[in-house]
């Protein structure tokens, strides 16, 4: 488990943290300050079974997630069982 709460990280996800390969719960919930897109490389995290990304909610001006959802994190993370990536601002379909 890698928890991140209280606000403790800024800036965009780091690449390395795809080198975690057993890591089952990922929660960065309590982090508005993260930017950026979710890497392409977490779709390697093979054990992860929660995603919990930064929400701020409705009408919140704190710079959010973006780009485009990985294709992979559905078809890769088999054991994924929790993903919340709302109120963050990505595209694609």
């Amino acid at each position: 488990t890698l928890a991140l709460i209280g606000g403790g990280y800024s800036g965009p996800l780091p690449e390395r943290w795809s080198q975690l390969r057993s890591l089952q719960t990922l929660d960065l919930s309590s982090n508005d300050d993260i930017t950026g897109p979710i890497p392409t490389s977490f779709c390697g995290l093979a054990a992860l079974q929660k995603l919990l990304l930064p929400k701020t909610g409705p009408g919140s001006f704190n710079p959010l997630l973006n780009g485009s959802i990985p294709e992979c994190l559905g078809s890769k993370l088999t054991n994924l069982r929790v993903l919340d990536l709302s109120y963050n601002k990505f595209t694609g379909n």
